[in-house]
């Protein structure tokens, strides 16, 4: 993180991006999402979404978010606006703001079958990890209680009985 901040040693991005590499290929979600924002940054997509989806996997919210980006704009990824959106649910749930902005934003270019798509995986991934997004997952596997994930919007127009 110094070597990327510049926090008491000079700024240096190769440097960052080689400790950042070390911590990941241990495991470390949190490096793998630095990682991936650092090789976005650099151009290097494909690689960048392999590690926000590393990170993603693991609940880490700031890869999830990061990979999100990856599927709506399609950046080292076919773009998936599903997939997306289901990324931005999980990332909102674990308290990133961007991602619920993104979200209101996302909307209004999906149908609402492709929100409820979205909906659905993510909490089908939620159901498969046991926790909720931004939490890890106990040492000896015990689920956290996560709770099923919707919209605002969807929950909105869904009590209506009409699409949005």
């Amino acid at each position: 993180v110094c070597y990327a901040t510049g926090k008491g040693v000079s700024e240096d991005a190769d440097e960052a991006i080689k400790w950042f590499r070390r911590a990941a290929q241990q495991g470390y979600g949190d490096a793998q999402a630095r990682l991936g924002a650092m090789l976005e940054l650099r151009g290097e997509l494909t690689e960048a979404a392999e590690w926000y989806r590393k990170g993603a996997s693991q609940g880490i919210p700031r890869a999830q978010f990061g990979l999100a980006g990856c599927y709506a704009r399609g950046r080292g990824v076919a773009k998936d606006h599903v997939e997306a959106y289901k990324w931005l649910t999980l990332a909102s749930a674990g308290g990133i703001t961007e991602s619920t902005n993104a979200l209101k934003i996302i909307e209004k270019i999906v149908t609402p079958e492709q929100i409820l798509e979205g909906q659905r995986r993510a909490n089908l991934l939620l159901q498969r990890s046991g926790t909720s997004s931004g939490e890890k997952a106990e040492p000896d596997g015990a689920a956290n209680g996560s709770q099923p994930i919707r919209s605002e919007t969807n929950r909105t127009s869904s009590a209506a009985g009409s699409p949005r």
